[in-house]
C-alpha cells in the first residue's frame, strides 16, 4: 500500500518548517550564486512533496498547505532572479525536475495554452467517454433512418426535408448571407459547447443528454442525406470545419463530465473536494475560452469556405477532408499536443 499520509507528513514536517523559515530569510537577503543553488534545491524538494501528495492524496488538505508553500517559494525565487538574467537562466538549468519548468512556463504567454493542454490530458478518460456517447448516439440515429427511411420526416426538420426531396442541400442558404448566418452559427456552436461544459455542474447528467442529442442529430442528418444520394456532397460541406467542430463539442462535454465528477468528489469529501472542484472549473473555463476562439474560426470557414467547396464541382471529397484535417492539426500544434515535455537537462 505504500507510506501512509500521516507518516509522510510527520517525516516531512520538519523540512517544511525549515523551508518556511528559509523563505522569510530569502525575501530579506540578497541572492548570490551559492545561495541560489541552495534555494533551488529546497524548491526541488517542495516540488517533489507536492507531486507525491497530489498523486497519492489529491483530496487531502495537506496538498493545499504544501502547494501554497511551494508556490510562495517559487514566486519569491522568481522575483529575486528576475533582475539577474544570467542567474535566472542558471537556476533554470540547475533542476532536473519537470514540475519546475512547467510552473515557470505558466508565467509566460504560452502558460495558458500549456494549462489547457495539461487539463485535456487529465480529462482523457472523460473525453473518451464523451466520444463514446456521441458516436453511439450518432450510430443509433443512422440505424433508425436506415431501417425506416419512410419515417425520415419524423426525425429531420421540415425545411431540410424539403431541400432533400428536391435533391438539394440546405447549405446553399449560407451562401446567400454568409456574414449574418455565419455569425448565428458561431453563436450557436459556442452556446452548445458552453452548455455541454457548464451543465456538468449537475453531476454531468445534462452533459450526457446534450452529447447524446447532438450525436443523434448528426447521425439522422447524415443518414437522411445518404437516402437521397447526397452524402458525398454533404461530406464536402461538413469536413472542412466539422472535424474540429465536433471534436470541440465532444471535448466540452467530456470536460463537463469531469467537472461533474469533481463536484461529486466535493460532496463526498470533507476537506479537499472543494479545491478539486474549483480547480476543474477554472481550468475548464480556460479551455472553453480556447474552444470559443476555434469555433469562431470554424464558423467563418463554414460560412465562406465550406459552402464554396460543396457547390464547386472542381473540389473533391478528399480536398475537403484535407482542409478539415489541416485545421484540426493546427489546433493540436497550437496547444502543444504533439510536443513531448523536455527535461531541463536538454537545456544544459
Amino acid at each position: 500500500m505504500g507510506e501512509s499520509l500521516q507518516h509522510y507528513v510527520q517525516r516531512r514536517a520538519a523540512h517544511w518548517q525549515e523551508a518556511l523559515t528559509s523563505l522569510r530569510n530569502l525575501k530579506k537577503e540578497n541572492l548570490d550564486n551559492e545561495n541560489a543553488k541552495k534555494a533551488f534545491l529546497v524548491l526541488d524538494k517542495l516540488s517533489a512533496d507536492n507531486a507525491f501528495i497530489q498523486s497519492r492524496f489529491p483530496s487531502h488538505k495537506a496538498l493545499y498547505a504544501v502547494r501554497i508553500l511551494y508556490l510562495s517559494w517559487y514566486q519569491a525565487l522568481h522575483a529575486k532572479t528576475q533582475k539577474n538574467k544570467p542567474l535566472n537562466k542558471a537556476l533554470l538549468r540547475l533542476s532536473s525536475n519537470e514540475n519546475i519548468r512547467n510552473q515557470r512556463i505558466e508565467f509566460t504567454k504560452k502558460g495558458k495554452r500549456r494549462q489547457h493542454h495539461e487539463f485535456m490530458l487529465e480529462a482523457k478518460p472523460f473525453l473518451a467517454l464523451a466520444a463514446l456517447i456521441f458516436a453511439t448516439s450518432a450510430l443509433f440515429g443512422w440505424k433508425i433512418i436506415a431501417h425506416s427511411p419512410e419515417n425520415i420526416a419524423s426525425f429531420v426538420p421540415t425545411f431540410i426535408m424539403e431541400y432533400l426531396q428536391r435533391g438539394e442541400l440546405w447549405t446553399s442558404l449560407l451562401a446567400e448571407n454568409p456574414v449574418q448566418d455565419g455569425s448565428l452559427l458561431i453563436i450557436n456552436n459556442i452556446k452548445v459547447a458552453a452548455l455541454c461544459f457548464i451543465s456538468g455542474i449537475a453531476f454531468g447528467i445534462p452533459s450526457i443528454v446534450l452529447l447524446a442529442y447532438n450525436g443523434w442529430h448528426l447521425g439522422t442528418i447524415l443518414a437522411s442525406a445518404h437516402q437521397y444520394d447526397l452524402l458525398t456532397q454533404l461530406g464536402k460541406f461538413v469536413l472542412p470545419h466539422g472535424i474540429l467542430e465536433i471534436f470541440i463539442i465532444v471535448s466540452s462535454g467530456g470536460l463537463g463530465l469531469k467537472m461533474g465528477c469533481a463536484l461529486l468528489s466535493r460532496v463526498r469529501s470533507d476537506d479537499g473536494g472543494q479545491q478539486t472542484f474549483v480547480g476543474n472549473l477554472s481550468k475548464g473555463l480556460l479551455s472553453l475560452f480556447f474552444f470559443g476562439c476555434w469555433l469562431m474560426i470554424c464558423g467563418i470557414l463554414e460560412s465562406n469556405i465550406s459552402t464554396q467547396m460543396e457547390m464547386s464541382s472542381e473540389n473533391s471529397f478528399s480536398a475537403s477532408l484535407l482542409v478539415g484535417l489541416s485545421l484540426f492539426l493546427a489546433y493540436f500544434f497550437t496547444h502543444h499536443f504533439f510536443l513531448r515535455p523536455r527535461s531541463l537537462t536538454h537545456e544544459l
